[in-house]
């Protein structure tokens, strides 16, 4: 069971973004990147569930 989770949460992302902003100068953009909080949240609650089967074991 612990092999299936780790191989579940090797994740692998790739984010490309490309922002125009017509007739525009001197313009500040931010972006925030929430795949990557998702990804560390998958893989955490499959760490988590990797030590809950070693401990019941």
């Amino acid at each position: 069971m612990a092999q299936d989770l780790l191989a579940h949460a090797n994740l692998e992302q790739t984010n490309k973004q490309k922002i125009v902003i017509v007739n525009s100068k001197d313009v500040k953009i931010t972006t925030t990147d929430v795949d990557a909080a998702v990804n560390i949240q998958v893989a955490v609650q499959a760490l988590i569930a990797v030590f809950v089967s070693v401990l019941s074991s």
